[in-house]
This record gives C-alpha cells, structure tokens and sequence, in this order.
C-alpha cells in the first residue's frame, strides 16, 4: 500500500478529523525497492495493474493505542492521482474533487506513443461527495444545487477522455469571482505523446465530459510532474502591502530564538534526534 496525495482534510463536529486522499494497493514508486522483496514473479505485471482509489479515513485524537489501527471510512474507487479541491475549502468539509484518472478499459495507442511515462492519466475526473458522505458544519444544512441529485453511492462522477495519444498532468483549479463551491475552471497540461509537445486546456470544473472550453497549442515538449496553485494576484498584491515597512506585518524577520517546543527538545535530547517522532519517547512533544 502506498499513500499518495492528500485531497482534503477537516474536523467534524464531534471532534474527529475526516482525511481524504488516494491510496494505492501496492509500491507505485518502483525505482525503490520493497521491503521485504517481494517473492512471487511478476511483480512488474502487478505494478501496472495497481489501482488508486480515493479513501476516507476517520482519526480520532483521542483513540488509546490499542485503537491505533483503523481502517478506511469510505473506499471510492476513483482510480486517480493528483487530488485538488477548491482551495477556498481547505480545512473545511467540501463537495467537489477533481483527479487525473488512470481508466484502463479506454484504447492506447502504444505503437505511436510507446510506454505512457509518467503513468497512464488518460482521464480527468470531477467527482462530488453523495449527501450521506458530506459533512456539514455542526447546525449547518446543505441544499442540493438546482437540477442535481445525488443518489450514486458515494457520489456523481464527471469524466473527460483525452485521447488514444494523450495523457494529464496534475489539474489546478481556479474559482469565479464569488462563484459557490466548486464554481470555476479547471485547467491542465494534457500530453499529445504521439507528437511530442503539450497543450494547456481549460474546462468548466463542473462539465469536464462537456470537453475544454479554450485549448492553448503549445509549439514545445515540457518535463513531466509539473505542480503549482492558482493564486489571485489582488491576494499577492494584499499580502505584499501587509509585509510593507508600513504594513500591519511588516517584513519578514530572521527568528531571534528557539520556539518553545523546541527548547524543550533540544533540553531533553542534548540536540539529537530521539526515538519516537522526535521525542525520545516523551509525552511533551510540539
């Protein structure tokens, strides 16, 4: 198993923190080796089946250590990688995720583009959490948005094939100006394989099967795993008045000493590296 990309995080009213992100059934990262090796043959066969789905996991903070071990809340075969949300909702519950997708039923011309490097992401995906796996805010209530229902079983899935020739990089989305959750773009770099060079797309977040609403035709190949956040700029040009000489924060300045925990680490360690998380095995951690 191999945890990969954290989607969204956030507490519940009853104290427990919902975490959402793709895990993988086996070692994705094959240039490092398992541990222990594994004994049957075929591993390489195996590697290429792996599948991602999307997993909730319920964390109690208050769990005693024989409680330590849990198992997924919720198991959504999604099948992706690359998990974004509207990023006005991080550290709140959400609605709305959107994935690249590995769908290996969808045709591959291998002869023109050889081994898919970087992995398959032949699709991306937009999918919204059903009402029995939404979690609203203690008090709050949730109105389904005009037109939808969400009788799926964990949700509705939204899909856009790119091509026998093509596969993603990771999405970014970016909301409307006052739009409701979920409300804008979602763009990406989508690599024609078959002609070595990229195209940036543009979709409706919320209509990716519907295809791109604009396609930039880029003249050049770029490198693969390509990461990045959409920032608006009114934000950047806000924070840089904030960290003025003038401003309410002022310029960043070096630290002058330790912080406290780490005082009390640097106490109980004599400046080296315990044994549990940092901490020798004490309970006066961060």
């Amino acid at each position: 198993m191999t945890l990969r990309r954290l989607q969204g995080c956030y507490e519940l009213p009853s104290g427990e923190v919902a975490v959402d992100l793709t895990v993988a059934d086996g070692n994705v990262f094959f240039f490092f080796p398992e541990d222990p090796p594994p004994v049957e043959s075929g591993s390489v066969g195996k590697r290429n089946k792996l599948s991602s789905p999307t997993m909730r996991w319920i964390l109690d903070p208050k769990a005693t250590p024989d409680q330590s071990r849990i198992k997924p809340h919720v198991v959504w075969p999604t099948n992706g990688e690359f998990s974004r949300i509207d990023d006005r909702y991080v550290t709140k519950p959400y609605r709305h995720f959107w994935q690249a997708v590995v769908d290996p039923t969808r045709p591959y011309d291998f002869s023109k583009c050889g081994p898919p490097a970087g992995g398959l992401f032949n699709c991306l995906g937009h999918y919204t959490w059903s009402d029995d796996h939404y979690h609203a805010a203690e008090g709050a209530t949730f109105h389904n948005e005009e037109g939808k229902t969400y009788a799926v079983k964990f949700g509705l899935d939204d899909v856009y094939f790119a091509g026998a020739t093509c596969t993603f990089q990771e999405p970014t989305f970016i909301p409307k100006d006052n739009g409701a959750e979920g409300e804008g773009y979602l763009i990406a770099l989508l690599n024609r394989l078959d002609e070595l060079r990229n195209d940036v797309v543009i979709f409706d977040a919320q209509s990716l099967a519907k295809g791109p609403l604009a396609t930039i035709h880029l003249p050049l190949k770029l490198k693969l795993g390509l990461h990045g956040n959409f920032v608006d700029h009114r934000d950047i040009e806000t924070w840089q008045k904030r960290r003025d000489a003038n401003g309410d924060l002022g310029p960043v300045q070096p630290a002058k000493e330790l912080l406290p925990w780490q005082k009390r680490f640097f106490a109980n360690q004599d400046g080296l590296n315990g044994d549990v998380n940092g901490n020798a095995g004490s309970n006066d951690g961060p």
